[in-house]
């Protein structure tokens, strides 16, 4: 059985997405947070998945990326697959570099988003189909996917904030 922690600030979603896992028979919901301030309180209380589907773009203080990093070295067996509504880089390359094996956009069919729980589980990257294959086909071209490839982490950070319609403060 593979234990599962889901992170989303949407109670529909974690409503959704815990349907689509227990369905599947093999797969439960050890877990849930509404941000990612909470996912870290509950690994700290001990809950223990083998999967944390990790939203990316979450309101507090702390966003999906910094979550990934955090979780990432509070359960080092857990393995994190990063969900959200975009797919445009920067953002996959930097939830990687944050711990994240794998990436799905939150239109991925079902079956799309269990095969990527399993894959992952056995410690196998799995990225969208699509978002797979605009990197390779870019690589091919020796261009950049999009031009968000080219912020930061913190340039990203404030940029989704203002997509989210939250103000910002900017420190250097």
């Amino acid at each position: 059985m593979i234990k599962l922690m889901i992170v989303d600030d949407h109670q529909l979603v974690r409503a959704g997405l815990r349907s689509i896992i227990e369905s599947a028979g093999d797969l439960a919901v050890v877990a849930e947070a509404d941000s990612g301030e909470e996912a870290l309180v509950q690994a700290q209380k001990g809950i223990a998945p083998d999967v944390v589907l990790m939203d990316i773009n979450m309101p507090g203080g702390m966003g999906g990326i910094e979550a990934t990093r955090r979780l990432a070295r509070l359960l080092p067996q857990a393995r994190i697959v990063a969900l959200s509504v975009l797919s445009d880089e920067p953002l996959p390359t930097q939830l990687h570099e944050a711990g994240a094996i794998g990436y799905l956009t939150k239109g991925c069919p079902a079956k799309e988003l269990l095969d990527a729980i399993r894959a992952v589980d056995r410690g196998l990257p799995y990225v969208d189909a699509r978002l797979a294959q605009r990197r390779m086909v870019a690589g091919w071209r020796g261009t950049k996917a999009t031009p968000f490839e080219e912020l930061s982490a913190r340039e990203m950070q404030v940029t989704l904030m203002i997509l989210d319609g939250r103000r910002c403060l900017l420190y250097t």
